[in-house]
């Protein structure tokens, strides 16, 4: 897709300036999907020496659902907790009459399957629910946030510093000489400060790991499978042509 879609006519340079050895190639049938390619400005923080490279795929015919929420907890309705002083009306909620009606399905049952049993059984736990809500009431629990991507270990203060000024520096539309290279200076600097932490912690995780080699095989082991690193998903490519919508990816090969 190198210098003939949009974004990219003139065929920019990826790498060194000087050769366009990181390309996309596509199949004839999704060509037809490619809406814009481009090749970004180089970071230091994606490669060496190497640029990105953004696609861009127009959407298809299929429906897309897309659930939004101003908050990422989900509210839960919950019974209060159960309190002696109310026992008494407790048993006074409880609907005789479906207790009646379960204790007739009891009997009238001559075959006993599982599926028979769970039905049997969430009756009866609806009938106690039921009667738990209308003694002791009910509360909104806020549910769990949904969880963020955690940082590295050795993803420090320092780090977290400079990835903030980076942030801030980048976020500046101005677009002058000047201030892309004052974001140039952030880049290396964040660069430099993730570099020196990684290292630091990868001297001491490896002493620690010597020490505990001799004192705590146990520890030792933990740690060392802890520290795997996890296999690749495998992605479904013909899925992907066929599901793509409005999807921008980038690349840095």
């Amino acid at each position: 897709m190198n210098g003939r879609t949009l974004g990219d006519i003139d065929g920019k340079f990826t790498c060194r300036n000087s050769s366009v050895v990181d390309y996309c190639l596509c199949s004839a049938e999704l060509i037809q999907n490619f809406t814009d390619f481009k090749v970004l400005d180089f970071s230091s923080l994606y490669s060496d020496v190497h640029s990105p490279i953004e696609i861009s795929l127009k959407q298809t015919d299929q429906e897309v659902s897309t659930k939004c929420s101003d908050d990422t907890r989900t509210n839960e309705q919950k019974i209060n907790n159960w309190t002696n002083e109310k026992s008494y009306k407790f048993l006074e909620c409880l609907n005789l009459t479906e207790i009646e009606n379960i204790n007739s399905e009891i009997d009238g049952t001559t075959v006993v399957t599982q599926e028979t049993v769970d039905m049997i059984i969430s009756k009866i736990g609806k009938v106690l629910i039921n009667s738990a809500g209308n003694t002791f009431g009910f509360k909104v629990s806020a549910g769990k946030k949904s969880e963020h991507r955690k940082n590295k270990p050795w993803f420090d203060h320092d780090c977290k510093a400079a990835r903030s000024e980076f942030r801030k520096m980048k976020r500046n539309k101005n677009k002058s000489p000047f201030h892309r290279a004052l974001v140039s200076d952030a880049e290396k600097r964040y660069k430099n400060t993730m570099n020196k932490a990684h290292k630091k912690y990868r001297s001491d995780f490896r002493k620690k790991m010597d020490d505990l080699k001799q004192k705590d095989a146990k520890e030792f082991w933990r740690l060392l499978n802890e520290n795997k690193s996890t296999a690749q998903p495998k992605i479904d490519f013909d899925k992907l042509r066929e599901d793509n919508s409005s999807v921008k990816m980038v690349y840095c090969i």
